[in-house]
């Protein structure tokens, strides 16, 4: 890039379209793909196409021959992005509530784990130098050969794996079907008992009319209470109200009227008018913006700040790695609820930010080491723990049909926030502390909701 462009206002703008060019596509096309997914539930498919797609993206990268190869790889890795919120959705149609929450978090944590050893790798590769063929490997464009294999790895474990399962079965919309269904028998048996009491009662008082008139006639009270009820069993097997394959199918069939009906503009309305869900979108759009620009702003603390050299920044990333593995087991062993680990992500974020404003130079080599693990750490962990809340609670909260397309919604809100607070970086680097300070305010409110919301946030049914 810098032997191609020479101009630095140029080179600039570059640098910040390359960095928005995988966030793009994901931008304008995320909730398309994943309601194609929750349409048609082939995500095998979709998965498949999006590898391949990063498969291309990727070789492009490789190629150095001009700036615009390396937008253009860019954009099109950033369509892997959308399968996150396939395999999410996919996730929560096929387990029921009690494991949805643990599925999550071990797949967001195997997540964060990739991401942090892949900054790690890359670091090991700081004097490569080869050539592929005829193009020229070297550290700028190492990252994109990783990703080249490591996908076409992954490809492979979809071909041989992955299957569309809710496609099957889906849990999610079985059970509560069969909620509806137990819901119906009980009320036509309420029914039944209730016109059987109406129907003795009707005929007690014609026997008690006829005797009346007639106290000589021996009429036995056998016949008015047997024959009625035995015509009204006749005329209930007649709408076979014990068949529950009929009941179910009827069920289904009013629920893909319904369905059909309720267009995705009302679904979109429902969002934005429900407390908990904005609550949940908020906590996204400012949690992901604080983790972007803490991380962002790292670079400049650890080696404007404290010149740090490239070996401290890897040791870092290592005692990072290690840190965040002991304390993902420790909070795993203590079990915490999804309500608790979200109040104690809030709790998280204001060590860190707090840590980050004590960073000194001042400090001792060891000391300023330990505090900016600390940052990472605790970024990784906190990030983790709020973002398995937030997609479970979403995921609880809508239809079966919307899984995968409410989750690309919050998707959408994290990378708006990565934009956002690449935006205003220049302006929180003239002065990080009053950054953290306003941020610490802005925490402590939202722990605060938090945990006056807890019981309500414990109790989510779909809604919507």
């Amino acid at each position: 890039m810098n032997q191609v462009v020479k101009n630095k206002d140029q080179l600039n703008i570059y640098y910040g379209l390359m960095y928005a060019a995988s966030y793009l596509p994901c931008l304008l096309f995320i909730t398309v793909i994943a309601h194609l997914g929750d349409k048609y539930r082939r995500i095998k498919l979709i998965i498949f196409i999006l590898n391949f797609v990063t498969i291309i993206g990727s070789i492009v990268y490789l190629i150095p021959n001009s700036p615009m190869y390396l937008l253009l790889g860019r954009f099109l890795t950033g369509f892997n992005i959308a399968a996150r919120p396939l395999m999410t959705g996919e996730m929560a149609r096929v387990y029921n509530q009690d494991e949805l929450g643990t599925k999550i978090q071990i797949f967001r944590g195997t997540y964060v784990f990739g991401k942090a050893s892949g900054t790690l790798l890359v670091a090991l590769f700081l004097n490569t130098d080869f050539f592929l063929g005829s193009i020229h490997i070297q550290y700028a464009n190492i990252s994109s050969l990783i990703i080249f294999c490591l996908t076409c790895f992954a490809q492979l474990l979809v071909v041989l794996f992955v299957h569309d399962l809710s496609k099957e079965l889906d849990l999610k919309e079985f059970s509560i079907s069969e909620n509806s269904l137990e819901n119906i028998e009980i009320t036509i048996i309420n029914d039944k008992q209730a016109l059987l009491n109406q129907n003795s009662n009707s005929n007690a008082k014609e026997y008690q009319a006829i005797a009346g008139n007639d106290e000589d006639t021996n009429i036995a009270t056998e016949p008015f209470q047997t024959k009625p009820a035995a015509s009204f069993s006749e005329d209930i097997c007649l709408i076979e109200y014990n068949d529950n394959q009929n009941i179910l199918s009827s069920s289904k069939i009013n629920d893909e009227e319904i369905e059909s009906q309720e267009s995705l503009s009302k679904f979109l309305y429902k969002i934005i008018t429900d407390v908990d869900i904005l609550f949940i979108m908020a906590s996204t759009f400012f949690g992901d913006m604080i983790f972007q620009v803490t991380v962002m702003s790292m670079a400049v603390v650890v080696i404007d700040n404290l010149d740090y050299t490239k070996e401290t920044v890897n040791i870092i990333m290592a005692l990072q790695l290690f840190g965040f593995l002991i304390l993902v087991l420790i909070l795993y062993f203590l079990k915490l609820s999804l309500v608790n680990s979200f109040i104690l992500s809030w709790i998280m974020i204001i060590a860190y930010l707090t840590c980050t404003l004590i960073v000194s130079a001042k400090f001792s080599y060891a000391v300023n080491v330990f505090l900016l693990t600390m940052v990472l750490v605790l970024t990784d962990v906190a990030s983790l723990k709020s973002r398995t809340f937030q997609s479970v609670s979403l995921l609880t909260l809508v239809q079966s049909k919307y899984q995968s397309f409410m989750e690309s919604i919050r998707i959408q809100i994290n990378l708006i926030a990565c934009l956002f607070a690449a935006l205003i970086l220049p302006k929180v680097l003239e002065d990080l502390q009053v950054f953290h300070v306003t941020t610490l305010v802005i925490i402590v409110v939202f722990l605060f909701l938090t945990w006056y919301r807890r019981n309500v946030f414990r109790n989510f049914t779909v809604r919507i």
